[in-house]
Formats: structure tokens, C-alpha cells, sequence
């Protein structure tokens, strides 16, 4: 069983990749490395400008496509990641924890859960990723 808390209130820093900071994709990394043991590529070198982000798109559908599946937003179990697109760009990554609530972390904002239906989110979701080592053991978390 996971212990989000221990994800909850991580600091933002640009390129992070530690618990000391992260960003939205370095809480991917860590999250993937602790609770089941992959290292996920740092995509540092790819987060020079937070508004040009294409690598967090192609970390699912094009570089390593082969590492993941993209499934239906409502079939969505904890671990899974999540895609949404910002001024119409997708360029955050949050970690599902059930069906309607995700973890993520933003500049300004340190680590949360928040509702995927919310306002704020609804409308932006690009996709759901499981990474493809993981399969249906995802839900067992």
C-alpha cells in the first residue's frame, strides 16, 4: 500500500529530481523509483524552459512508446499517469491515486492531490499512461 502523504507537500524546484524538489516530471521519477523499484529517464536536459516541454508528451507516446499504454481516462488506477495540456500544450504530468484524484506538483505549488473533475483540470486531461511492466498490477498498489 502507498503512503501518499509522504508525496504531499514536496517542494517545487525546476529540474528536480530529489525529494529536496521537484518537478512534474521528477515526481513521476521519484514516485516510479520508490514504490516499484524503475528508473524512469530524467528528461532533465529536456526542462531547460517550462513552457517548451515536448518531452513530457513524447516520455509516453513517442521515445517510449514501448514502456507505455495509453488507456481510458476511466479506467485509470493508482500509479497511473496522467497528461494534461496548459495554454494547449501537453506539458504536466501528475500520478493518479484513484479514479478521480491525482498527485502533482506545479512552480509554486509543492506537492498536492487534486480532483481530476475539478474546474480546473477537467478539460485539459491529454491522456492516461500505464507504464507497460506494471499491466493490471497497478490497481494492488
Amino acid at each position: 500500500m502507498i503512503d501518499w502523504k509522504s508525496y504531499i507537500g514536496l517542494p517545487f524546484a525546476k529540474q528536480g529530481r530529489s525529494r529536496q524538489g521537484v518537478d512534474c516530471w521528477g515526481l513521476v521519477y521519484i514516485f516510479y523509483k520508490e514504490v516499484f523499484g524503475i528508473e524512469l529517464p530524467t528528461y532533465t536536459d529536456a526542462y531547460t524552459d517550462p513552457m517548451n516541454r515536448q518531452e513530457v508528451q513524447n516520455a509516453f507516446e513517442d521515445h517510449a512508446a514501448d514502456l507505455w499504454n495509453k488507456i481510458p481516462p476511466a479506467d485509470a488506477q493508482p500509479g497511473d499517469c496522467i497528461l494534461f495540456s496548459i495554454h494547449t500544450r501537453p506539458i504536466h504530468v501528475g500520478i493518479m491515486i484513484d479514479a478521480i484524484r491525482f498527485l502533482h506538483v506545479q512552480e509554486g505549488i509543492d506537492s498536492v492531490i487534486e480532483r481530476i473533475t475539478s474546474e480546473r483540470w477537467n478539460k485539459r486531461i491529454e491522456g492516461v499512461y500505464r507504464l507497460r511492466s506494471l499491466g493490471s498490477s497497478a490497481a494492488s498498489i
